[in-house]
């Protein structure tokens, strides 16, 4: 009995400052919530994105030898081959986690699942941990773990962390994180070239991980630039050592993403020489600023430098203007940025209040607690509270507005004003109440900063069970349409496809799967590339004419094409009349240069063979020269 007792003080004392353990505890209770949901995906081995597939794909191509500047995924768009945007540094720890689990006995497929499930979960530590140093600089630091409560009760940020979810946006938020922690060490101790030097190098790994990083990279820069030119003396000094900083980190981590002849090939959508450029023009207005002899210069030769170094940069490329992907084709913005759920604004992904709510619910209650510290602190302090509260209103602007992609990076950052809501709350009711009153507030802040706006209300509003909805709050509850576990058995069966690697014709979200599953190539995938196979594919899908999609299908050398129903990302109604040729192959009349594949079971897919040309294709479509495949 006293075994137990001092057990359950010893668990007690993780629930109170300075919440040692509380981390952990978090991460075992989100890792429960995944194993015991009846009906989650991940346990069935399909993972959340098509980017967690084509990150696997290109991990196990390149244990298996290819080279190490070769990020092109050549299954894809055969047979030209795509380049795949991913970072080997990314893939590193992913790489020696499946090496591993593939000595110990399992093939490669089996080792990256394995991989998969729980490589995200250490990510999430890693998240907690910076989450922590992150609210130190903000809150007392015996309350600094009170941040893996409230990260708990956020969705759309552990979502970035669930087993099966490998691709990089988890890791970018750790490492933004980290580096907003190091500038505001800086601003604590001007002095400190140390912070200046570490946010610098992490902003550049984090671009060369993610080029979608770009507006933190330079709004974060511009409030630095900012408080810079303000302080002048040891601050300016050790800006101008983040943005050195930034720039040598750019320059080594293009000599290890390209090989030396690419160094000066200049590629928007990739991680090239252009962004060289760009950390180059980041650093001439900090120098200027250290240099600078007087307040008045200081402003002057900032403010001059700033708008000279961007308006030259944006005049040899005048595409990003755009954002990083400005140099997509226009034919495919429409198919990838406009079809893709993370490339869209949230109001447009949105089912509705309740979804809305349970996603950006901590946000807003986030706004005005940030808004309040940043009017009411002094000092470094208020300094501290102005660039968090800049970073989370762009942060959610961004997200509503702009792309859903973003909601993590919001999240991360409304973690920090609530965390201080909650420390300084809870010490305020301990000084004002007692008794059943300073419980019953005590419990409401607890809600009001965790599960009330983003897990009880949306629960209350729809119809989830209380397992769904409440105890088992940080599952994904949506089942994959396009659940392609039995599928599987068919694409390898050599009596069901024949022997042989086959060039598949799909919709493009489901090529990395297909890649991961199979040993086949595929002619799509959604990825913010100038993949011209997306076009074929989406033209095949969509066209009236059959003799049109036949021609697509020898052009390209496809002998496989699958669909699923419904069809994903196809802007078509499938019950036209006259059909699509989505229609055709789930309704009917099917060309007859296709002969379905038998598929016992499966109500969800249709798999068809394209038959050896025997014959002449049919007259050209009608409108073939109004609206050109190319």
């Amino acid at each position: 009995m006293k075994y137990l007792s001092q057990t359950l003080r010893q668990i007690a004392a993780i629930f109170h400052p300075p919440f040692d353990g509380l981390a952990f505890m978090v991460i075992l209770y989100y890792a429960w919530a995944q194993m015991v949901f009846p009906h989650n995906d991940v346990v069935r081995g399909n993972f959340p994105d098509p980017d967690d597939y084509m990150y696997l794909d290109q991990v196990i191509d390149w244990l298996k030898g290819q080279n190490w500047y070769d990020n092109v995924q050549h299954r894809l768009d055969v047979p030209y081959g795509t380049p795949i945007h991913f970072s080997r540094f990314a893939q590193m720890p992913m790489a020696a986690g499946i090496w591993l689990f593939h000595k110990m006995g399992l093939a490669w497929r089996g080792a990256a699942t394995v991989l998969a499930w729980i490589y995200p979960l250490f990510l999430l530590g890693g998240l907690l941990a910076v989450m922590r140093r992150a609210a130190a600089h903000l809150v007392p630091a015996n309350w600094a773990g009170a941040s893996a409560y409230v990260v708990l009760f956020m969705p759309g940020l552990l979502f970035e962390f669930m087993p099966g979810h490998v691709d990089h946006h988890g890791l970018v938020i750790i490492l933004l994180m980290a580096a907003f922690g190091c500038l505001m060490r800086l601003v604590e101790k001007p002095e400190d070239a140390k912070a200046a030097i570490s946010a610098g190098l992490l902003m550049a790994f984090t671009m060369m991980i993610a080029l979608e990083a770009m507006p933190w990279l330079l709004l974060a820069s511009a409030l630095l630039g900012l408080w810079a030119m303000r302080h002048g003396g040891a601050g300016a000094r050790n800006a101008a050592f983040y943005a050195i900083a930034y720039l040598l980190g750019t320059i080594a981590c293009l000599a290890f993403t390209r090989p030396p002849a690419a160094w000066f090939e200049q590629d928007i959508l990739t991680y090239s020489i252009v962004y060289v450029a760009m950390a180059a023009a980041i650093a001439a207005p900090f120098i200027g600023v250290a240099l600078a002899p007087a307040p008045l210069a200081r402003w002057a030769v900032g403010s001059i430098l700033a708008l000279v170094a961007a308006e030259l940069f944006l005049m040899h490329f005048p595409e990003l203007a755009s954002g990083p992907y400005g140099a997509i084709d226009p034919q495919l913005v429409p198919l990838l940025l406009n079809e893709a759920q993370e490339a869209l604004p949230i109001l447009k992904t949105t089912d509705g209040w309740s979804h809305f709510t349970h996603f950006m619910g901590l946000c807003f209650i986030a706004v005005p607690a940030v808004l309040y510290f940043a009017r009411t602190a002094r000092g470094v302090a208020q300094e501290k509270w102005i660039f968090v509260s800049v970073l989370l209103l762009a942060g959610i602007g961004l997200t509503v507005f702009y792309q859903y992609r973003f909601i993590g990076d919001a999240l991360a950052l409304s973690a920090l004003p609530l965390t201080a809501l909650l420390a300084q709350g809870w010490r305020w009711i301990g000084r004002t109440y007692q008794g059943r009153t300073r419980v019953l507030a005590e419990i409401g802040l607890l809600l009001l900063v965790g599960p009330l706006p983003s897990v009880l209300l949306p629960a209350l509003y729809d119809d989830r069970s209380f397992n769904t909805g409440v105890l088992l709050f940080p599952i994904d509850a949506g089942r994959n349409a396009c659940d392609m576990v039995k599928l599987e058995h068919v694409l390898r069966d050599p009596n069901g496809l024949g022997k042989g690697q086959h060039t598949i014709l799909s919709e493009m979200t489901l090529g990395p799967e297909f890649l991961f599953r199979t040993d086949d190539r595929v002619l799509s995938a959604p990825f913010h590339m100038n993949v011209m196979g997306n076009l074929d594919a989406n033209r095949f899908f969509t066209t009236l004419y059959p003799e049109e999609a036949e021609r697509i299908a020898r052009r390209r050398g496809v002998d496989i094409v699958i669909s699923c129903n419904p069809a994903l990302g196809l802007d078509v109604d499938p019950n036209a009349n006259p059909p699509s040729m989505v229609g055709r192959l789930f309704k009917g009349p099917v060309p007859d240069w296709l002969t379905r594949v038998p598929t016992p079971g499966i109500t969800n897919f249709v798999v068809y063979r394209v038959n050896p040309e025997t014959k002449m294709i049919g007259a050209k479509a009608p409108h073939a020269k109004k609206n050109p495949v190319k």
